[in-house]
């Protein structure tokens, strides 16, 4: 849903919700048009609570008044099997998840200018120094995710349609049981003859067999494969990832030891050059006071002879 804030910046086209349409080992693809209507040069960024989910292209840009920017919003082929494959085995997750927010601000424009100058490439770090100035300027608009499904011949279908696409039910709920009941349908027209005739031919035959549950099921199982050995091999590149850091942790708490260790040492021997010091003005003492006792004990000597005589 729009924010209401946000509408005096930036009208998006679609207003509220992005509909993507699913089909095994495809990257289902929506395009969101971000148009300035202001008379202000605008920043805007399009962020999602799914990363891992989308790719965003672009994801921020600039624009002058009255200029709109198409951005392409895709979906990772392998989490749209992966859902897809939820759907079949009655596991899907829930949409309430998946959200797009759309952020703008006003520039100056010198901003502009300087960063219009750019080349794309280079400029990543100057939108990163804009957004980094005071929140109350900034608008937001929050977007929702719905899925379609297609309505060509597979797992997914529904054969008596004559549109292209169906689009998807208002609730999750009523989403996932249309689609099950496809699964249904589809599986009982591969299986349904007629007597002395076949209701396909044998080509038809032959790629509608391809195409009953446990082949679908079979074909499914092989993707999560694939993506739980992806997950497996992310998981251990973590782990020497965290390796090399408690490596790098240790060695800098060495280095530590050693420095203060040579600390130690520096003054420690600087102590014991305090001390030298001391005994040498103290041996000198002793020296200057035997000296003092033999000239003390010469001139008693001497008054004494001479008293005596």
């Amino acid at each position: 849903m729009a924010s209401d804030s946000s509408s005096t910046l930036i009208k998006l086209t679609p207003s509220s919700t992005l509909t993507f349409q699913l089909e095994r080992g495809a990257q289902p693809k929506t395009v969101l048009k971000v148009a300035n209507i202001t008379a202000s040069k605008i920043l805007f960024k399009v962020k999602t609570t799914q990363p891992t989910w989308y790719y965003v292209r672009p994801n921020q840009q600039i624009l002058a008044p009255g200029q709109v920017e198409d951005v392409a919003i895709l979906m990772v082929e392998t989490e749209c099997n992966r859902y897809l494959e939820q759907v079949a085995q009655h596991t899907e997750e829930k949409l309430d998840k998946h959200r797009f927010l759309v952020q703008s601000r006003v520039i100056e424009d010198s901003d502009y200018n300087r960063i219009i100058s750019l080349p794309t490439s280079q400029r990543s770090d100057e939108f990163s120094k804009l957004w980094d100035g005071p929140k109350d300027d900034r608008k937001s608009v929050k977007l929702k995710v719905e899925f379609t499904y297609p309505d060509s011949p597979g797992p997914f279908s529904d054969p008596g349609s004559a549109s292209t696409a169906r689009r998807a039910p208002s609730t999750v709920s009523e989403n996932v049981e249309n689609v099950r009941s496809r699964l249904s349908a589809g599986a009982a027209e591969n299986t349904t003859t007629t007597p002395g005739r076949s209701t396909v031919s044998d080509e038809g035959n032959a790629h509608s067999g391809s195409a009953n549950p446990d082949a679908i099921f079979g074909e499914l199982q092989g993707l999560r494969k694939k993506y739980d050995a992806v997950v497996e091999y992310t998981v251990h590149l973590t782990a020497e990832r965290d390796a090399i850091v408690s490596q790098l942790e240790t060695a800098q708490r060495e280095l530590t030891k050693e420095k203060n260790r040579k600390k130690g040492d520096t003054g420690a021997a600087a102590a014991g050059s305090g001390k030298s010091d001391k005994a040498a003005d103290k041996k000198v003492v002793d020296k200057g006071f035997s000296l003092f006792v033999v000239l003390i004990a010469a001139l008693i000597c001497f008054l004494f002879g001479k008293y005596m005589s």
